[in-house]
Order: C-alpha cells, then sequence, then structure tokens
C-alpha cells in the first residue's frame, strides 16, 4: 500500500509514468534573518527511510554543498538537508545531515527547540 500526503502526490504516483522519483519532503524551513533553506525528512526513531527517498535527500545535499560551498554567488544563501529522527514529545532526536554526513544527537527539548527553531547550527548546539 502506498502512502500519499497529498492528492497531487497520489496523482503523480498512479497515474503518470515512472520515468523519475517523487518524494515527498515533510518540513522547508526558511530563515530569512540568518539566509538558511532548510530541508527536513522527518522519520520516528525505528521507521525506516525508503530507498528512493535517500537517493533524493543524497542528490539535495550534494546539491547543497556546492551551494553553500559558493555561497557569495547566491546573495550568501546556505542550504541544509536533514533527516530527523524522533518520538513526542521529541526530548532526544537524531539527526543525520545529508550535506556533511555528519551524524548528531540532541538531547533535552529547550536544545531540540532551538535547533527546529533554526537558531543554532548543529556545531554550535553544545554551546547552548
Amino acid at each position: 500500500m502506498n502512502y500519499y500526503n497529498s492528492e497531487l502526490s497520489e496523482f503523480i504516483g498512479t497515474q503518470c509514468k515512472r520515468i523519475m522519483t517523487s518524494i515527498d519532503i515533510d518540513i522547508l524551513q526558511v530563515k530569512t534573518s540568518k539566509n538558511i533553506l532548510r530541508f527536513i525528512e522527518s522519520k520516528h526513531i525505528n521507521e525506516k527511510l525508503g530507498d528512493q527517498q535517500e537517493k533524493a535527500l543524497k542528490t539535495l545535499g550534494w546539491l547543497a554543498n556546492i551551494i553553500n560551498k559558493n555561497s557569495a554567488m547566491f546573495g550568501g544563501k546556505k542550504i541544509q538537508v536533514y533527516l530527523v529522527r524522533g518520538n513526542r514529545p521529541y526530548e532526544n532526536i537524531e539527526i543525520f545531515d545529508f550535506v556533511t554526513y555528519k551524524k548528531y544527537k540532541i538531547s533535552g527539548i529547550e536544545k531540540v527547540k532551538k535547533f527546529l527553531e533554526v537558531d543554532y547550527e548543529l556545531n554550535d548546539i553544545d554551546k547552548i
């Protein structure tokens, strides 16, 4: 059984030719004050990331890496691509960064909120 997050994605998945990968991204965050565009795919702790989702996120991370390295050409913009694993109440989350291929764990609801509010970079999360 297929899960579709919208009627349009269902239409694409059931009516269009299978010549591409079509996935949904759970969250797109734009923090204008920090010039950050963040893509997040969310999964529960033990939930599997599909092969096609992983390939698409790796491609997006690869593109983000190129843009980030040439940020000045893009008005200082930075793109982040994360897989965030956690369960309610999200007191602890695990993060995989598809740009740097690093893994992080954040413990404590306040630190989790600061990260999700795009207030801190992952490298700075221990400084909160």
